[in-house]
């Protein structure tokens, strides 16, 4: 449930603004792919040179997002889907709703798929 909170600036204009405590929010990832692309391009580039000359390019490992203060928990769409963009065959499991408050230490996703590619992908995050 939302409640409003009326503040008047100095002009003594009037404003509301509503406050919606946990808001849900579903990114439109058409607008945000050239966006992810740039980063990509700007972290990654042609790659991990590390990871690409001492791990299989077919090697799977796994991964875990563990929450490094306690805090609000924001983003776990926007991680979820750049996992997955980066390898489309990760599987992205998601334990913490965006908006929820978390705990230093609580694992908020975890995620198995290519090493190198989530290696990549643990950058952007």
């Amino acid at each position: 449930m939302s409640y409003t909170k009326m503040l008047t600036c100095i002009e003594k204009h009037t404003f509301k603004i509503d406050f919606m405590p946990h808001a849900s929010w579903t990114p439109n990832f058409d607008d945000l792919k050239a966006q992810f692309d740039f980063a990509i391009a700007e972290d990654i580039g042609d790659g991990d040179h590390s990871a690409l000359s001492s791990i299989p390019a077919d090697h799977r490992g796994k991964a875990q997002l563990i929450i490094k203060e306690a805090g609000v928990f924001a983003g776990g769409a926007l991680a979820t889907y750049l996992f997955k963009y980066l390898d489309n065959t990760a599987t992205v499991e998601q334990f913490i709703e965006d908006g929820a408050l978390v705990e230093k230490g609580t694992v908020a996703l975890f995620v198995e798929g290519n090493t190198i590619k989530l290696l990549q992908s643990e950058r952007l995050v």
